[in-house]
């Protein structure tokens, strides 16, 4: 694991310490000139708040809004 992706799984533990819903967003396969690695990772509380990135600005806000759905629909897994 890398150090960013420590610190950002570090802070989705303080918010989850502080009672705040987290969804993590993780890199699971990438093709052409992707701007984020395998494994890249994006942190989003219930309050829309983000850390990290999982596609160098490209797509963030979709993902911001997939991962706001997942928490207020209280799923688990969802892979886009």
């Amino acid at each position: 694991m890398t150090k960013s992706s420590e610190k950002i799984l570090e802070d989705a533990n303080l918010w989850i310490e502080s009672n705040q819903k987290v969804a993590l967003a993780t890199v699971i396969k990438t093709w052409g000139s992707s701007p984020c690695p395998i494994g890249s990772k994006m942190i989003v509380n219930e309050k829309g708040n983000f850390l990290g990135s999982v596609s160098g600005g490209c797509v963030e806000a979709n993902i911001i809004n997939e991962c706001l759905e997942l928490i207020k629909n209280k799923n688990l897994f969802k892979q886009i």
